[in-house]
C-alpha cells in the first residue's frame, strides 16, 4: 500500500511479483481518496483488509475483494478511534494497532462490527501471529513520546484476554519508532524487530539485551516503513521502505552476509505497508463458533489435495435423528445477488457460508453426518478455494457448525 501527493486516489495498492521484480497497479475503489494506514490479507478467503485515513483522529478498515488487479466489492467493517498502524486476521477477528490518545490494541469481527479496545497502549505499533488460526498476538509498541521506558514487546492471549509472556520494555532502545516485528523458530522466544530508522533488532523475551540484526548493503534512514514475516515462525522477512528507500527487499535474519535482497522498487509514491499474499498451499482453516443446543461441529477426514476420493467433511455433537444441511459456497463474504455475510438465522445462529450447494442428509442415533467430497486428480483444481458449513433443524431452528476455508491442493 503506497501513499501518493495530495490528490485523488491518495492510496494505491500493489500487486508485486517479487520473483520477477515487476508489480502491478490495482484498480480504483470506492475509498482509496483517503490515505493508506496499514494493509493485510484474509488468510480464510484471500481478501484484502485495509486501513485508511478517515480523520486526523480516525481509521477506516475496509475489506476489498479482488480478482486479479480488478476490485469486484469494497465493504465497510469499523471504525477505529485512533490511526492505524498495523493490521492482523486472526481467530475470525481483524486485529488492530493504532496509535493516539485512544490508541492500543482494537479487535472486531472479521466482517464487521465494534472495535473493542483489548488493550491501552498510545504508541500501539505491530504484531504478528502464526496463521489465521492463531489465537496468540506477539505485540509491540514505541517509545517516541516516553525515550526512558524504550520500546515494549510481549504476547496476549486473545481468548483468554491476558498476557502469556511479558509485557517487557527495552529501555536500551530510547526513542524508536517500532515498524514491525517477527517471531523466529528459537528455542528463546526471539523476535526480530524493525525500526523506522532502518534500524533492525533481535530481541529476546525476558533475556538479554537486544542485538542489532547487521544489514548488508545497509538500509537507510526511513527504510523499513513496514517489515512482515514471509512465513509464520519464520528467519525471512519481507521488507518496504517509506519514499525515502521505495524498495521491497527481503531480509534474513539468520544467515550469512549479505542478507539483504532487493527485490522490486522503485515503488512509486510513499509506501506504507506491505502484505504476504495467501499460497496455494493445502489448507483446512476452521472460523466462527458452533451455536445451537446441542452445537454441532465440523471435522475433516483427510486432506483436501487432489486425487484424494476419500476426502469428507463431517459432523458431529449434534442432534440425533434430525435434518441436517451441509452447506457449501465459493465465498464467506457474498452470497448469490451481493447478499453479505453472515446472515443471522431465526435461531440467532450464523450462516457464514453463500449457499451455492445445499446437500441434505438426517444425523444418526449419535448426531453426527458424513458429506463425503471427493476430490479428482485434475490439476486445474490446484488453488481453489472452497467453504463449507453445517446446519441442524433440531428443538430451536437452525443449529450451525463453525464454518470451513478449504484450499485444494497437491
Amino acid at each position: 500500500a503506497t501513499r501518493l501527493p495530495a490528490g485523488n486516489p491518495a492510496t494505491r495498492l500493489l500487486l508485486v511479483d517479487s520473483s520477477t521484480g515487476t508489480f502491478q497497479t490495482i484498480q480504483r475503489f470506492p475509498s482509496d481518496n483517503l490515505p493508506p494506514l496499514a494493509v493485510t490479507f484474509d488468510g480464510y478467503d484471500g481478501e484484502v483488509v485495509l486501513a485508511v485515513a478517515d480523520t486526523n483522529v480516525s481509521s477506516r478498515i475496509v475489506r476489498l475483494r479482488l480478482a486479479g488487479t480488478s476490485v469486484l466489492a469494497e465493504r465497510t467493517i469499523g471504525q477505529l478511534p485512533a490511526n492505524c498502524t498495523h493490521l492482523e486476521v486472526l481467530d475470525d477477528s481483524v486485529c488492530a494497532a493504532a496509535i493516539g490518545p485512544a490508541g492500543g490494541f482494537y479487535r472486531l469481527p472479521r466482517f464487521g462490527g465494534m472495535p473493542v479496545r483489548i488493550l491501552a497502549e498510545p504508541e500501539a505499533a505491530a504484531m504478528t501471529g502464526w496463521g489465521p488460526s492463531s489465537t496468540s498476538l506477539n505485540l509491540a509498541w514505541s517509545s517516541t513520546a516516553v525515550p526512558a521506558r524504550g520500546p515494549g514487546f510481549g504476547t496476549y492471549d486473545l481468548r483468554a484476554g491476558a498476557w502469556s509472556l511479558g509485557p517487557w520494555n527495552e529501555p536500551s532502545l530510547g526513542a524508536r519508532t517500532v515498524t514491525g516485528i517477527g517471531d523466529l523458530p528459537t528455542a528463546l522466544v526471539r523476535q526480530a524487530v524493525s525500526f523506522a530508522d532502518g534500524g533492525f533488532e533481535l530481541v529476546v523475551y525476558g533475556g538479554p539485551g537486544p542485538t542489532p540484526i547487521a544489514t548488508v548493503p545497509p538500509i537507510p534512514n526511513g527504510g523499513a516503513a513496514a517489515m512482515k514475516p514471509l512465513s509464520p515462525g519464520s528467519f525471512s522477512m519481507r521488507c518496504v521502505g517509506s519514499a525515502a528507500f521505495p524498495w521491497l527487499y527481503g531480509l534474513e535474519v539468520w544467515g550469512l552476509m549479505p542478507n539483504v535482497a532487493m527485490l522490486a522498487g522503485p515503488l512509486p509514491g510513499d509506501p506504507v505497508d506491505l502484505a504476504i499474499a495467501p499460497t496455494n498451499a493445502t489448507s483446512m482453516l476452521v472460523f466462527g463458533r458452533a451455536c445451537g443446543t446441542p452445537p454441532p461441529h465440523l471435522n475433516s477426514r483427510g486432506w483436501p489435495v487432489i486425487g484424494n476420493l476419500q476426502f469428507a467433511i463431517d459432523l458431529s455433537g449434534g442432534a440425533p435423528l434430525q435434518p441436517t444441511v451441509f452447506v457449501a459456497g465459493l465465498s464467506d463474504s457474498t452470497a448469490a445477488g451481493g447478499a453479505l455475510l453472515p446472515y443471522v438465522l431465526p435461531s440467532g445462529c450464523e450462516l457464514r457460508v453463500a449457499p451455492d450447494a445445499c446437500l441434505f442428509q438426517v444425523s444418526d442415533a449419535s448426531g453426527n453426518a458424513r458429506q463425503n467430497l471427493p476430490i479428482p486428480n485434475q490439476p486445474g483444481l490446484v488453488g481453489l478455494r472452497l467453504f463449507g458449513q453445517w446446519l441442524q433443524s433440531a428443538a430451536v431452528p437452525f443449529a450451525a457448525s463453525e464454518g470451513t476455508a478449504l484450499v485444494i491442493g497437491l
